[in-house]
């Protein structure tokens, strides 16, 4: 009996043995924050440069091809081109005098990608109507960075909360 035992642990020993370990699997990559944060700031300052410079090759530049964008009072946008379309017939109504935005959270969920909401101003004046006019809205947006290192909005909704016209 105990030779059984004996030659049964032999055999489970080297059964065991034979197994192929199991796959090494790599340490998650460490995610730059700074980096993501610093990233989705220049595509803020992008968006300000192009909406008050009204370059619609700008503004398309900084969506991914098969971006969406939702906005109150519009149908949704898909892709640059689309975007590019809708901003125009705003140009021709409005003239951009500033933009900003402001982040209240941005959550680096990897180093390519960020998931951001935070409020933003556009200031303008409008054909048509007398005197400055003042956006102030909210928006959510996930950010990814494409392989020419380069930040781009996958996804972006945006809302207006109030509009203030100065007089």
């Amino acid at each position: 009996m105990k030779r059984m035992w004996s030659s049964a642990l032999l055999g489970a020993a080297l059964l065991a043995c034979s197994q192929p370990a199991p796959p090494e699997t790599a340490a998650p990559a460490v995610v730059d924050t700074a980096a993501v944060v610093a990233g989705a700031t220049d595509l803020w300052a992008k968006w300000a440069v192009a909406d008050t410079a009204e370059d619609l090759a700008a503004f398309g530049a900084l969506m991914t091809e098969d971006a969406r964008f939702d906005a109150k009072g519009m149908p949704p946008i898909v892709g640059p081109a689309a975007l590019q379309t809708a901003v125009a017939d705003l140009y021709k109504q409005v003239d951009y005098l500033e933009a900003s935005a402001t982040p209240t959270m941005t959550v680096a969920v990897s180093n390519e990608l960020a998931h951001q909401a935070g409020t933003y101003m556009e200031r303008y004046t409008m054909e048509g109507k007398k005197g400055e006019m003042t956006d102030y809205g909210r928006y959510a947006a996930a950010i990814v960075k494409g392989e020419d290192g380069q930040w781009r909005w996958a996804y972006m909704m945006a809302f207006v909360d109030s509009t203030v016209t100065k007089k």
